[in-house]
């Protein structure tokens, strides 16, 4: 059977369906991040012809009756997505909500070397204004591990008495 860490199969009364679910580590338990990956994925099964569905967490995909060589091509179309999304920085919103802090914290930390830094990006607004990104799997080993979180809050409050 054709499979994918992210992906999976299920047969259902109205037939067969291909289900991408992302994981933790990739959406870095961050909304946007899922909305985003969803998103992107569904484009990449639409331009495949196949019908999908956005529900809950995960993308259903239903598969016609197609030579397994036709949906090892649509796996490995989504497969080369999900790689260079791993590799994707999180911007400062994704950031922020991945691990349920302020954008104070999150500056504060990330002057103090605690969040792990990734690229720096910029845009046009009358002029350029840079700003920071995090690396994907860091954020992602804080996300599992909201103590750290707090002992950083903690050790801050006490520093603020």
């Amino acid at each position: 059977m054709l499979s994918h860490r992210f992906l999976y199969f299920k047969d259902t009364d109205d037939g067969r369906l291909m289900v991408f679910k992302p994981t933790v580590e990739l959406t870095c338990n961050s909304a946007t991040r899922l909305r985003g990956i969803l998103k992107r994925v569904k484009r990449v099964v639409r331009k495949q012809r196949l019908k999908s569905a956005i529900e809950a967490a995960e993308l259903r995909v239903a598969v016609p009756d197609v030579p397994h060589e036709y949906l090892r091509d649509v796996i490995a179309d989504i497969t080369e997505l999900i790689e260079s999304i791993e590799r994707l920085s999180l911007t400062p919103k994704e950031v922020e909500e991945a691990l349920r802090i302020t954008s104070r914290e999150r500056i504060k930390w990330t002057k103090a070397g605690r969040l792990p830094r990734g690229e720096q990006r910029s845009f046009m607004k009358g002029q350029e204004i840079f700003y920071q990104c995090y690396s994907p799997s860091g954020i992602a080993e804080l996300a599992m591990r909201p103590e750290t979180i707090s002992e950083w809050r903690r050790s801050d409050n006490v520093d603020c008495l």
